[in-house]
């Protein structure tokens, strides 16, 4: 799952940072995706959400207004 992804899904449920959404995926993950995708949706996610820790400022497009 992309980093901007669930950020999307995050803002449709009120949460305020990024944080809060990678762990609402990491949390609901076996409900949003097959069991045999779950560790490569997960790696893809937390791949991006690393990179965003390290970099915010390239990833303000993809935060809309997020606390990091």
């Amino acid at each position: 799952m992309k980093l901007q992804e669930a950020i999307r899904i995050g803002k449709g449920l009120d949460f305020t940072t990024v944080q809060e959404c990678v762990d609402s995926i990491h949390v609901y993950s076996p409900q949003l995706f097959p069991y045999s995708k779950i560790n490569e949706e997960l790696d893809e996610l937390y791949t991006e959400f690393n990179d965003y820790k390290k970099h915010p400022e390239t990833w303000m497009s993809a935060l809309c207004g997020m606390k990091a």
